[in-house]
């Protein structure tokens, strides 16, 4: 089954089924979370094996060598570099941005199994699996008909069509074939198909859809974030876009009504504690506001719909490629 927001395949439809298939949807993507799509934090290993670096005036042959594994090796910054590229390839292509956190799930499950180690200690072996793991999500999830030929030409042949096939079939088995990620980004637009028109506007319900996906955006890059349930981002990055949506298009009542929701759909707890702790990290990521009468007119003056632009011409180069991350 696949979970993903109805905005990723073209439209915002926010209410979109009735409530109980609502909820056994969410029922189904926790589950999916806590068992063959939870991640961990596959890099701590790899620092605790790094040691003290040598001073550059005692290090023999040996150190050098040593010093520039070191340097190779995938840290994260250098992943939130293959996101931000991602997400460019995205715009070039004009894709879906949740297409990005379709890939990752695959990159970062991938990374914790012992396929994935070489990748660490390699960065253009982490590139390599990054640009397979789009490859495999546009293909699953993209209406567009894109060839190995045609993502080796969109990484400027850094990587030939038989290098990323290789990879593809290497990242499908150390997954085990589960390629059906839920994304924040569907946790929050089933959370939200839980508010009914007549509490909070369709348009006020979108605006905030939109201040969410933001958030599990930038939650994407940070490395922080990868052993955090997607549900648990979701709500954080809702919980946020109530905070920056003004009273009078969001009174008390409603966003009391829109948390007594989640919290009646989360499974424990200490799972909608977890979104309070998320909810002030994501805070600090922001760099700024949501100016939510710009997407309240947005919505209101585009009948609450949205069509993604159609990928074409993909074959044909473009002036403004991406370029691939530096090693």
């Amino acid at each position: 089954m696949q979970f993903l927001s109805s905005f990723h395949h073209g439209a915002i439809n926010i209410h979109d089924s009735d409530e109980e298939s609502i909820r056994s949807r969410i029922g189904a993507m926790q589950k999916q979370e806590r068992s063959g799509y939870k991640c961990s934090y596959y890099m701590k290993n790899v620092h605790q094996r790094q040691g003290p670096k040598p001073s550059d005036s005692h290090m023999c042959t040996q150190d050098r060598a040593k010093a520039s594994k070191r340097k190779n090796q995938v840290n994260e910054d250098f992943r939130c570099e293959i996101v931000s590229w991602l997400f460019s390839m995205v715009e070039y292509l004009e894709l879906n941005n949740e297409t990005v956190s379709i890939a990752m799930s695959y990159v970062d499950r991938f990374l914790q199994t012992d396929s994935g180690i070489p990748a660490l200690s390699n960065r253009r072996t982490f590139q390599q699996v990054a640009i397979a793991s789009f490859f495999i999500a546009i293909k699953l999830f993209e209406p567009a008909l894109v060839d190995a030929d045609t993502m080796s030409v969109c990484v400027r042949g850094e990587y030939t069509a038989n290098e990323i096939i290789s990879m593809e079939t290497l990242v499908l088995k150390a997954l085990q074939w589960r390629v059906n990620p839920p994304t924040a980004l569907a946790f929050v637009h089933h959370y939200l198909s839980l508010c009914p028109q007549e509490v909070i506007p369709e348009p006020v319900v979108c605006a905030l859809y939109d201040a969410a996906r933001f958030q599990t955006e930038i939650a994407m890059k940070d490395y922080f974030f990868v052993a955090v349930n997607r549900s648990t981002i979701a709500i954080a990055s809702i919980l946020n876009a109530m905070e920056g949506m003004p009273d009078t298009f969001l009174p008390d009542s409603a966003r009391h009504f829109i948390i007594q929701k989640i919290m009646d759909i989360t499974t424990t707890h200490d799972s909608f504690t977890g979104s309070l702790k998320t909810k002030e990290k994501l805070k600090r990521g922001l760099t700024r506001g949501f100016n939510f009468e710009v997407l309240l007119l947005k919505y209101s003056m585009n009948s609450l719909s949205f069509t993604p632009k159609a990928m074409s011409d993909v074959n044909l180069p473009r002036a403004n490629m991406p370029l691939i991350c530096t090693t």
